[in-house]
């Protein structure tokens, strides 16, 4: 995907299993987003590896891994109740998980790591 979510959530009281599995997203496998300002990093807005967008109940469980997004790796925003947990982000160009307008929500047992840009620190949640 360009420029849009890998999975993006279209309904309410959804329920995604990772069951180990890895969300591979394009980003440079080697360098990552480590360019030494935003235009020569490969952030691409919207370019999430999991997406749940004006959605409410929506849950998220690992254990998997969601990777090499030039987004976030985990997207909530203006969702209410949902549950993220046992879920690793590395190497995405902006948060491992990013929460925004979300209210509610349980986040637990998350690994963040090796996220953001030098110019866009927002590394973990």
């Amino acid at each position: 995907m360009n420029a849009a979510p890998c999975i993006q959530f279209g309904a309410a009281n959804l329920t995604l299993k990772l069951n180990r599995f890895t969300i591979t997203g394009q980003n440079d496998p080697s360098a990552g987003c480590q360019g030494t300002h935003v235009e020569d990093a490969t952030v691409t807005l919207n370019e999430d590896g999991i997406a749940s967008i004006n959605q409410t109940d929506e849950a998220i469980q690992g254990p998997g891994l969601v990777q090499r997004f030039r987004g976030a790796s985990l997207f909530l925003l203006n969702s209410s109740r949902s549950r993220v947990a046992r879920v690793r982000a590395s190497t995405n160009c902006l948060s491992g998980l990013l929460v925004s307008g979300s209210s509610d929500n349980l986040i637990e047992s998350n690994v963040s790591v090796r996220n953001g840009t030098v110019e866009l620190p927002c590394g973990g949640v």
